[in-house]
């Protein structure tokens, strides 16, 4: 399999994401393999997201940083014509990521990428993952696994069945008060220019009265509050998107 160089992020994009509204859903065809190569990591970017998140001022590439770089993969991804779906109407429901082993920051990666429709739900939702695993020699460091709804549901769920509940509440470890301009500031660092996280006006256009967070800028926050009051890393966690976050909030 040939290794094409892993695409950057911008509003280029965007406007590339766009035209696939054109796209009419059909399912994939089973499980799609795509290989890049990513280039070393930026470590002055990494600085500034650290910043940006309020990540303790040391020089670690925190587990949320490579979710940038997944996405990089994922959109070149749903990008080609054989991802059947239109990329703006995918939504973000789930992400997890793992630590596999050691991470050189100076080596380039090779990023694998698989591309998996799971069966459709009793309510009739369609949801698609994509899993990326990073590599260097050919050894997996980090795993990046992040669950799409791609069709929303056509029918109540039956009497009795299972539907998912949210997780208990745990322990308040930190809050925040998110300005008006944080989906902004979070876009112009990660690239994701998703028009539900920049203006009042571009989010109306997609259902939404004010413009939201972008979901792994708020797990990111988590990370770094968790981090804080363990004095560690983190090497694995799981997220779960159930309500948008608007702002300012």
């Amino acid at each position: 399999m040939t290794s094409l160089a892993l695409p950057a992020l911008g509003v280029g994009t965007l406007a590339r994401a766009l035209i696939t509204l054109r796209r009419k859903p059909r399912p994939l065809p089973g499980v799609s393999n795509s290989s890049f190569v990513s280039e070393p990591l930026d470590m002055e970017h990494v600085a500034q997201y650290r910043r940006l998140l309020r990540f303790a001022d040391d020089n670690r590439v925190p587990l949320t940083y490579f979710y940038l770089q997944a996405q990089r993969a994922q959109l070149a991804v749903m990008l080609n014509r054989a991802f059947s779906f239109p990329v703006p109407g995918l939504v973000h429901v789930e992400n997890h990521l793992r630590r596999l082993g050691h991470v050189d920051s100076g080596r380039p990666f090779e990023v694998e990428v698989q591309a998996i429709q799971q069966p459709p739900s009793e309510s009739g939702a369609l949801y698609v993952m994509l899993e990326v695993l990073f590599k260097q020699d050919g050894v997996g460091c980090v795993s990046c696994s992040s669950r799409y709804l791609a069709r929303r549901a056509t029918r109540k769920p039956p009497q009795g069945g299972t539907a998912e509940s949210p997780p208990e509440a745990g322990v308040l470890v930190e809050s925040w008060s998110l300005p008006a301009d944080i989906g902004r500031r979070y876009a112009q660092l990660s690239g994701d220019f998703n028009p539900i996280h920049l203006w009042p006006w571009s989010a109306r256009l997609f259902g939404f009265k004010r413009p939201i967070a972008h979901g792994m800028y708020s797990v990111g926050k988590v990370l770094a509050a968790l981090e804080a009051m363990e004095n560690r890393p983190v090497s694995q966690l799981t997220a779960r998107f159930l309500k948008p976050i608007p702002l300012p909030g």
